[in-house]
């Protein structure tokens, strides 16, 4: 019984999912702008967050990476965090 009704519940939400899809994408005229973002991964200071800052103000990078970020409204923000596993979407 209470598989049914979870069954049933998942129906429900992907179906006002797939509603809301098609209603945002209506609205939109052209396709969602995709902005290119740098990451960076910089190795820790052997002082410690106590020390003082270096003159030079050059930190070593360890990792360089980039990501695409997304031009959305808010409801479509909202509505991607909604339906990924994501705990936070950069847009």
């Amino acid at each position: 019984m209470s598989f049914d009704d979870a069954a049933e519940r998942l129906e429900r939400q992907l179906r006002r999912y797939k509603r809301r899809l098609k209603d945002h994408h209506k609205s939109r005229q052209e396709p969602v702008r995709m902005t290119t973002a740098a990451s960076y991964v910089i190795a820790a200071d052997e002082r410690g967050e106590q020390g003082e800052e270096p003159s030079d103000l050059n930190p070593v990078i360890i990792a360089e990476t980039s990501a695409s970020v997304s031009e959305l409204s808010v409801g479509e923000a909202v509505m991607q965090l909604d339906i990924s596993s994501n705990q936070f979407l950069l847009f």
